[in-house]
């Protein structure tokens, strides 16, 4: 069981979920990235790099869970990143 898996299936009071996001481009010197909250966040990626990740007016919403065919995931994005725009 992946360390996520557990989370979620467990739900421990040790652990809390901070939605993030990473956004590459060859335009950009470094990957962007963001995360949900008011102060930036230090994490350890799947790769075992320790990178931090803005705080920024990021939300998630997830697809429904249903048979209808089709899934969309919405990611409401209030930049505070202007200085990335320029691409």
């Amino acid at each position: 069981m992946t360390i996520l898996a557990k989370v979620y299936a467990s739900a421990p009071a040790s652990e809390v979920l901070v939605p993030t996001i990473e956004l590459n481009s060859a335009s950009f010197d470094e990957p962007i990235r963001i995360c949900t909250g008011f102060e930036d966040q230090v994490f350890t990626t799947e790769g075992g790099n320790t990178v931090t990740f803005e705080a920024t007016g990021l939300d998630v919403a997830l697809p429904a869970r249903n048979t209808s065919g089709q899934q969309n995931l919405i990611l409401p994005l209030i930049t505070s990143l202007g200085r990335r725009r320029q691409c």
